[in-house]
């Protein structure tokens, strides 16, 4: 059974950005102008939920990419 994820988007200065986190970890934080974005995606080995979540990994990961690129 595949782990599901929930995804978030978010922009920054740089571009639009994806998060895959469960309620536990993050799985995955990229642009999504990146190539091969689905095959990144594929190679997790989760499944996305259709609601998009706001929990405390996409909290706390969010804020440290706004350090980064803000």
């Amino acid at each position: 059974m595949k782990k599901i994820v929930f995804k978030h988007y978010f922009s920054t200065k740089l571009g639009e950005m994806l998060m895959l986190s469960d309620r536990e970890r993050l799985y995955l934080l990229e642009f999504v102008d990146r190539k091969h974005l689905e095959k990144i995606i594929g190679r997790l080995g989760v499944e996305i939920s259709a609601v998009e979540e706001k929990n405390t990994i996409t909290g706390s990961s969010r804020k440290r990419s706004e350090r980064l690129f803000f």
